[in-house]
């Protein structure tokens, strides 16, 4: 970090889980990373028993979907992910 000390650029991002981080990055980089589109919602459909709901997502899930996303006899709904937290399930109608 000393010998780069020159280059860095201190930043202070917001964390998932809202609390404020301190960070260093490039300062070449700095307009590059000003200038994309993170701050845009990211939608996801997740299929049953996506390996991101297997295990470390389980405190994305809103209390009131828990029941329906993790059903019994180890069943792992498809839910709909926004911004890496996990909504309701989903599911297709197939209609005549």
């Amino acid at each position: 970090m000393e010998s780069l000390q020159e280059e860095l650029l201190e930043v202070h991002v917001e964390d998932t889980k809202g609390a404020d981080q301190t960070g260093w990055i490039l300062s070449e980089d700095y307009d590059e990373l000003t200038n994309t589109y993170l701050n845009d919602h990211i939608l996801r459909l997740l299929p049953s028993f996506d390996p991101y709901m297997l295990g470390h997502a389980e405190n994305s899930v809103d209390a009131r979907y828990y029941k329906r996303v993790y059903r019994n006899a180890g069943w792992i709904s498809p839910v709909v992910l926004l911004n890496e937290r996990v909504g309701n399930p989903w599911e297709i109608t197939v209609t005549e």
